[in-house]
């Protein structure tokens, strides 16, 4: 339920499996007692809910209250001029939905489509992709990894890699790695 595009039939998977979780845990933790309700929590039954919300108005990750404030965050981000931030908000979401519509009207200029892929990523194939950062140089393993990356790789031994900072998985979603995550401060990692 947390992609982007979801097809028919896996809703239906959704539907199916949710249903069932929402009756195993109804059933385990209130028993159908209309007296032991109020220990459930409105969200485990609005979670059976969701496919139906999906059909109508597309993926949950797209119109949910998290998506939202995550833009809100961004944007904030964004404000170059703390002495007007909600005049500089205002302009930046501006700017995005003017960058929006121009993508919207002509697609060939988003060059961030499927298909493309940043400068300095690596294409590993099957819809995986490498994502910057990454070592400048070749670092050498040591220890119990080269056993684990020389059997994985089928290779009898690695002795140079390189670390990336993600990975773009099928479904579009990003793969972060410690390499690049324990760089930055807490309040700046990625938390999903």
């Amino acid at each position: 339920m947390g992609q982007y595009s979801i097809t028919l039939a896996q809703l239906q998977c959704a539907q199916n499996y949710l249903a069932e979780w929402e009756n195993e845990f109804e059933t385990l933790y209130y028993q159908q007692c209309t007296d032991w309700i109020h220990f459930i929590h409105p969200c485990v039954h609005l979670t059976n809910h969701l496919t139906l919300e999906a059909a109508h108005i597309g993926s949950p990750i797209c119109s949910s209250q998290w998506t939202m404030e995550c833009t809100i965050g961004n944007l904030g981000q964004e404000i170059h001029q703390p002495s007007d931030p909600f005049s500089n908000l205002a302009q930046q979401g501006i700017h995005h939905c003017q960058v929006n519509a121009f993508k919207a009207m002509l697609p060939d200029l988003d060059l961030t489509g499927e298909g493309s892929n940043p400068h300095t990523s690596e294409d590993l194939g099957n819809g995986y992709v490498l994502l910057p950062k990454h070592d400048k140089h070749q670092i050498k393993v040591q220890g119990h990894e080269v056993q684990v990356i020389s059997q994985y790789a089928g290779q009898p031994e690695i002795p140079h890699i390189h670390h990336w900072g993600s990975l773009r998985l099928l479904n579009g979603q990003i793969a972060r790695s410690e390499f690049v995550e324990s760089q930055k401060p807490l309040k700046e990692l990625c938390m999903a």
